[in-house]
């Protein structure tokens, strides 16, 4: 019973990790008594009469047994959110971390979308990237990369939503819509760890010699602990950048200093896919001579990339000359942003 809770009109208090089970009978009594949009659903969304059939097995008594909130209640609340608009869901960590999170959020976005609270003011909105700021996807100049080369991604030929494939069609459609490439999806094109340290060990489609992570700590954030431990000890070179002497980190060939968020500048728009930028500058210096030396992301890429030939697209020296470079179109630097409002955030109207 939280203050939140108790200033609540109706208090749901499900069982832990059945808060699907408890979206899923919401939509039961919505769906069944013609609480949602239809017109929206006519319109825009696919499969709802299979989602209509597999609700079926989500009657309120029954998920009261599994979730130990009372049927009427389950009622009672998702009449209140269907009958009221706009209407918003908030989720936090606690979600994120439990056994069936993406089901859950799968579930709370169908219940956000089929009673009219999806992109209207005072639901969910949908943003895309900022007409102005310069955004990590321009940063990261993955057009460069040659379709021959994103073919050679670990897992694109088989899990393509998250992959070359799904980031193509994705950032095409987002330019479509927005005048250009960032927001959803901008930085998670990415090779599927599982198979990639199942390549490392097999050598197959092609040899995996090295790796290089940042704040990571594969040993204990993926799963089959045995088959990454095989994986990180096969390689011919393994570099950690971290803030900690992880288990990942002891099987490391060179461990580099991280920095931590205090000594380094904020700038951070959730891929540009926010409307505000949280901003902030460094608290403290990386390095004090003769008591510590830290490196930034950004310093360590960089010094990567200035050995590999690419001098050119590194013009920063700086973490802050990044930032001011993205900000530039804005009309504002990262300090003078910070100093504006705070060190809290600027609105990007």
């Amino acid at each position: 019973m939280t203050e939140s809770a108790s200033r609540a009109d109706i208090h749901l208090q499900p069982r832990p990790g059945t808060d699907c089970a408890l979206i899923l009978s919401m939509l039961n009594v919505i769906v069944n008594e013609a609480l949602y949009d239809a017109e929206f659903v006519d319109r825009w969304c696919y499969g709802f009469d299979q989602l209509r059939k597999r609700l079926q097995d989500y009657s309120p008594e029954k998920v009261a047994e599994t979730t130990w909130v009372e049927s009427d209640k389950i009622r009672s609340a998702a009449r209140m959110y269907a009958t009221t608009k706009p209407a918003i869901i908030l989720h936090g960590m606690g979600i994120e971390h439990l056994n069936n999170n993406v089901e859950f959020i799968h579930a709370r976005y169908i219940l956000e979308s089929i009673t009219g609270n999806l992109n209207v003011d005072g639901g969910i909105v949908l943003t895309g990237p900022h007409s102005k700021l310069i955004s990590e996807n321009e940063l990261a100049l993955s057009h460069l990369l040659p379709p021959e080369q994103r073919k050679k991604q670990i897992g694109a030929d088989r899990f393509k939503v998250i992959t070359w494939p799904g980031y193509e069609l994705i950032q095409d459609n987002i330019k479509r819509a927005w005048g250009q490439t960032g927001g959803l999806q901008s930085d998670e094109c990415v090779a599927i760890a599982p198979l990639v340290f199942r390549a490392i060990i097999s050598g197959e489609p092609y040899p995996i010699r090295a790796i290089i992570t940042f704040g990571s700590n594969p040993m204990l954030t993926k799963p089959h602990t045995k088959l990454v431990y095989r994986a990180l000890n096969r390689l011919d070179l393994y570099v950690v950048h971290d803030m900690w002497m992880t288990p990942s980190a002891e099987l490391a060939d060179y461990v580099l200093p991280a920095a931590s968020w205090l000594e380094k500048p904020r700038l951070f728009t959730a891929s540009n896919n926010l409307s505000n930028i949280l901003a902030g500058e460094r608290a403290l210096p990386t390095t004090i001579p003769g008591e510590y030396d830290r490196r930034t992301e950004f310093e360590i890429w960089k010094g990567l990339g200035m050995r590999l030939g690419q001098a050119k697209y590194w013009p920063w020296m700086t973490d802050e000359d990044v930032y001011d470079y993205r900000l530039k179109p804005l009309g504002c630097t990262l300090k003078n942003s910070c100093e504006a409002v705070g060190l809290t955030s600027l609105p990007l109207s």
